[in-house]
């Protein structure tokens, strides 16, 4: 079976674009992610975001045998179907995973990597995320157990590098533009073919644009 990650834009509650990334690593979606927040940043309006991304406002998307227009509607229902949507929220300046984009009072429920979630905030978090998973997680006989096993996986991830589980940490954690310079990682990506490597080739050439 296929892995179907997509990575979602949004700006003031709107999804401005979604990408599909059929069976790519958690580690190279972690890369492209940041790289479109370093190119898109300053974006303030749906509209903006798309002018510099497509030089258009209606685009239309191929995920054969279909075709779809970017209404919300349809990016949405797209969305919903993905295994990981990660999303790169322009307004709130953060990268997390969601179905949907989160509110400013909603980014508490998401801790940063560094700063550890209790059990009862964790929790709050898995109930949070499966109220917008509707049908997703299947219920569990053991579930006490299940999330204190989920927990202790989540507690074991200390730091980032080369050796992270990239789908713990953006599963479970936000990452706030702020810790991020944005502008020297797009200039890395500019000059760099070991990480431009990771980006999908739109992305790439927004980059090189840019």
């Amino acid at each position: 079976m296929s892995y179907r990650p997509t990575i979602s834009v949004y700006v003031n509650g709107q999804i401005a674009d979604i990408g599909y990334y059929r069976n790519w690593s958690d580690k190279d979606l972690f890369y492209e992610a940041i790289a479109i927040a370093s190119v898109f940043h300053d974006c303030g309006t749906v509209e903006e975001y798309r002018s510099r991304a497509f030089h258009t406002q209606k685009v239309v998307y191929a995920v054969s045998p279909e075709t779809f227009e970017n209404t919300q509607e349809n990016l949405k229902f797209f969305e919903s179907c993905s295994e990981n949507p990660i999303i790169v929220d322009l307004t709130l300046q953060n990268i997390y995973v969601n179905y949907g984009c989160i509110t400013e009072k909603e980014l508490a429920i998401f801790h940063t990597f560094g700063d550890p979630y209790t059990y009862e905030e964790f929790v709050r978090l898995v109930e949070f995320k499966e109220n917008r998973e509707a049908g997703y997680y299947a219920e569990k006989k053991n579930r006490e157990e299940y999330l204190k096993r989920r927990y202790d996986n989540v507690l074991r991830a200390k730091k980032i590098d080369h050796h992270m589980d990239y789908d713990r940490l953006l599963s479970y954690y936000r990452i706030p533009f702020g810790q991020l310079d944005l502008m020297k990682i797009k200039d890395l990506f500019s000059h760099f073919v070991s990480l431009q490597s990771r980006c999908s080739a739109m992305t790439c050439d927004l980059l090189q644009a840019g």
